[in-house]
């Protein structure tokens, strides 16, 4: 009896080794398809999609859902099927998005009109008291928008329907000249970069607000950080509460909202050319110092450690970050490199000028030219 029952112990045990090294097999088998697949390399590609452009739409901004192609006229969110999922009609001079998860904000910069949208629908639209100097949404639909009133600014606070929860008669003064802000996925907190000028030396400081409940109806205002001879020309929330700004000299990462903290501070020697990002990755790129290369790219996390470095040796006007891409173009050419640096295309369309590239699938990208959009995939 009791050897029987060593043996079905026995025979239990083998039965386990050898499922768990079919489980870890599987593993390993995925995570080296999955890294094999990102570092394959592409000699050209075909048109998946195609439509002739009836507009003059010249920008483009990525969602989840597909991409937002906009103009002075109109924007419409077009699907991955080149289907308008829902569009909208206007006249402004100077539009402007920003794009937070499935919200969509688009206003009229120095004009007054706002929208509101998320992936199905327009959820709100509304005129604000004076001429808006940039505006950003929150992943739950909140927006916040600076406000020029002659040399002064002021920053208001509106709920997804575009009712004002925060501003007017209790708004914030400005310390300086805004430049850009930021506001969490949820809403709560907002960074502004200010550039100021003290004794004709040009500088920056960011100022950290507190939007939860029981602090809009009074001080809002949760920190700042001076930057002198400094300036910022960014400032983005892109990992929950810790935000990161773009300094011409590097960057700087802080964390919190109620007493904003920093937490990683990279200095760079070099004059930085481009900088781009989305929500897991940073680039930089400086003119390389090394003969027969053009540019250094370095890529850092968003809380501030380096990935990788790359070399590129070609020109380009637009660069992007989509995932684990990074898409370099120009009016004619296209380069498409892994985030570790691995060149997967790079060629010339064949018709048109290039105004912008997405990503919008794992080798599919929304191009938008003079002519046409289209959906391209690249090919072996």
């Amino acid at each position: 009896m009791l050897n029987r029952i060593r043996e079905k112990l026995k025979n239990r045990k083998v039965r386990y080794v050898i499922t768990a090294a079919a489980v870890v097999l599987l593993a390993v088998g995925v995570i080296f398809l999955t890294n094999a697949l990102k570092q394959r390399t592409y000699s050209s590609f075909r048109v998946v999609l195609a439509e002739e452009r009836i507009d003059s739409v010249s920008r483009c901004g990525y969602t989840p859902d597909g991409v937002v192609r906009y103009s002075l006229d109109g924007a419409a969110l077009i699907n991955q099927k080149l289907e308008t999922v829902w569009s909208v009609t206007y006249a402004m001079s100077d539009p402007r998005i920003d794009v937070c998860g499935k919200q969509v904000l688009l206003y009229d910069r120095m004009g007054t009109a706002v929208y509101l949208y998320d992936s199905k629908k327009q959820r709100g639209a509304f005129e604000t008291p004076l001429p808006i100097l940039a505006a950003c949404v929150s992943e739950k639909g909140t927006a916040a928008v600076i406000l020029k009133d002659g040399e002064k600014t002021e920053l208001m606070y509106y709920d997804k329907s575009g009712s004002l929860i925060a501003g007017g008669e209790s708004s914030i003064t400005s310390p300086g000249y805004p430049v850009a802000l930021s506001i969490t996925d949820d809403g709560c907190g907002l960074a502004v970069a200010y550039m100021t000028v003290t004794d004709g030396n040009i500088g920056s400081l960011v100022r950290f607000y507190d939007f939860r409940q029981g602090k809009r109806d009074g001080d809002t205002l949760a920190g700042e950080i001076p930057f002198s001879g400094v300036f910022v020309p960014d400032v983005r929330y892109l990992n929950g509460d810790e935000c990161v700004i773009f300094r011409d000299d590097g960057f700087t990462v802080c964390r919190g909202i109620a007493n904003p903290k920093e937490i990683r501070s990279v200095d760079f020697d070099e004059e930085i050319v481009s900088v781009f990002r989305d929500g897991s990755h940073m680039g930089f790129v400086f003119r390389s110092t090394e003969k027969g290369h053009r540019f250094l790219v370095n890529m850092y996390s968003t809380s501030g450690n380096l990935q990788s470095s790359m070399y590129i040796d070609h020109s380009y006007d637009r660069v992007h970050v989509c995932g684990d891409q990074i898409i370099f173009s120009d009016s004619a050419n296209l380069s498409i490199y892994s985030t570790r640096g691995v060149c997967r295309y790079q060629g010339k369309l064949r018709d048109g000028n290039i105004r912008d590239v997405l990503k919008i699938g794992r080798n599919r990208f929304f191009v938008l030219t003079d002519q046409a959009a289209e959906v391209l995939e690249l090919v072996k």
